[in-house]
């Protein structure tokens, strides 16, 4: 950005000046095979705290002070796997508003989070957090209800770990639902946005910290993050069903407030 022209084109496409706008379509909505599920989310590799002073917090401190992420990760997906023969590729992290979606599975089982081993612990996330394996149409799904928060003094490697887990239970697609605040002054309140890219202002990052091949590369492809054929499939959905689905880019703040 070397100019103040450049900038404010910067924040005005940040700010979203258009809302994607798509034709009408049949009824029929799209179906994605099992068997085309395509990987989404990020390589994970941190091991290390990512900022001075973060401490990781777990309700089973048992751990062998030797034993890193990776190792971790694994323990706590092979107990995940024992309570179910269900082995899932697709995972939903659901925040509070959308939780519900959980209690519509079928054949379902529920693990509490303060069960699995090395999991984070912090306020009433994960206190009241769960995990739910089970089926929405005849689909296996990992269902983690409630998420674990920056602002809660974790550090991002204890963040981020819940995903770890996934990745170590052969989860290759996941999907994210959270409840924030917009910039876009054409958003109203409960408006549903489908995102293209987000940009870190937490003043960290869960790759920072001792690099672990096993966990995936430390330099993740930023190019396309948010798969763009899942979004086309969201988009056309929420068209089908009348619902207003805007596009948009998410800002990563630390929070607990709404900047």
């Amino acid at each position: 950005l070397d100019s103040p022209s450049a900038y404010m084109r910067l924040l005005a496409f940040l700010t979203g000046q258009h809302r994607l706008r798509f034709p009408k379509q049949g009824a029929q909505l799209p179906v994605i095979a099992e068997e085309e599920v395509e990987p989404m989310f990020l390589p994970a590799n941190a091991i290390a705290s990512s900022r001075p002073g973060d401490v990781e917090k777990t309700k089973r401190p048992g751990a062998s002070a030797s034993q890193g992420t990776f190792e971790r990760a694994k323990e706590a997906a092979h107990f995940i796997e024992a309570q179910t023969a269900l082995r899932p590729r697709i995972a939903l992290l659901l925040g509070a508003a959308f939780d519900s979606i959980a209690d519509q599975l079928t054949d379902a089982t529920t693990v509490r989070y303060e069960t699995i081993p090395h999991f984070p612990c912090a306020d009433s996330s994960s206190r009241a957090g769960r995990l739910v394996i089970g089926k929405l149409a005849d689909v296996p799904l990992a269902v983690l209800c409630g998420r674990l928060h920056y602002y809660e003094g974790l550090g991002l490697d204890a963040v981020v770990f819940p995903i770890r887990i996934l990745a170590r239970m052969g989860i290759c697609s996941i999907v994210i639902t959270s409840a924030a605040g917009g910039v876009n002054p054409a958003f109203t309140p409960g408006s549903l946005v489908v995102l293209s890219d987000h940009i870190n202002l937490l003043g960290s990052n869960p790759m920072i910290g001792p690099q672990d091949e096993r966990l995936g590369s430390r330099f993740a492809d930023m190019s396309e993050v948010y798969k763009q054929r899942y979004r086309e499939i969201g988009l056309s959905s929420a068209d089908n069903l009348g619902l207003s689905l805007a596009g948009g880019v998410f800002a990563g703040l630390t929070g607990p407030s709404y900047e």
